[in-house]
């Protein structure tokens, strides 16, 4: 009677274990299906959402960084490019293609004003020659002179204003060269002295 109440308490056990270790396998299986669920509806689009930003983030990158080029190319070209006129508007001071009088007496004015002088007279001779000291421009036939003939006077008895003028004519942006000068003084009334300054001046201008 004992041993057959331990046999079925053993087969009791054994039942009881063999549906625990069923229960087991159940419940792993049902977290492995749950874990690819996950991994397959959940991370891995968002895997994938996530470096599909990333490559359109580093188009956008790489247009922003090719658009700046671009406009440091253009700024640069501007720059050279103003650069270059400056240049073209210097050389064309110094050396212009016609003969404007009105430039040449407007330059001449504002230098005579700058040292406290009086302008007398100005006239211009054309068809001069080139002095020998520009031989090197002798053959060129487009390369033309015109004389400048300027009367200056100083009547606060300053000398040095005369001097002064001479040097700001020499050192003009436009091509001006001094060829000739005399100096003369004369007194008006018992204290005024008055000095003037007779000056001829080759003007320089590239015939097209």
């Amino acid at each position: 009677m004992d041993d057959l109440q331990k046999s079925k308490k053993q087969r009791l056990l054994e039942e009881i274990l063999s549906s625990k270790e069923k229960s087991s396998y159940f419940i792993i299986a049902v977290t492995v299906i749950f874990t690819i669920s996950v991994l397959f509806f959940g991370v891995l689009p968002s895997y994938s959402a996530f470096s599909a930003q990333a490559v359109e983030n580093q188009k956008r990158e790489d247009l922003l960084n090719q658009a700046k080029d671009k406009l440091d190319k253009l700024k640069l070209l501007s720059q050279e490019l103003n650069s270059e006129t400056q240049l073209v508007d210097k050389l064309y001071k110094v050396l212009p293609n016609n003969m404007d009088q009105d430039a040449v007496i407007d330059e001449i004015l504002k230098l005579v004003q700058k040292n406290y002088l009086e302008l007398k007279s100005i006239n211009f001779t054309e068809n001069e020659d080139i002095p020998r000291k520009h031989s090197n421009l002798m053959n060129d036939q487009k390369l033309k002179v015109v004389g400048v003939n300027l009367l200056v006077e100083s009547s606060n008895s300053n000398f040095t204003s005369l001097i002064s003028l001479i040097r700001d004519i020499e050192r003009s942006k436009r091509f001006f060269d001094v060829v000739e000068l005399t100096f003369s003084r004369s007194n008006r009334g018992s204290e005024v002295v008055v000095y003037q300054l007779n000056l001829k001046v080759n003007y320089y201008f590239y015939e097209d």
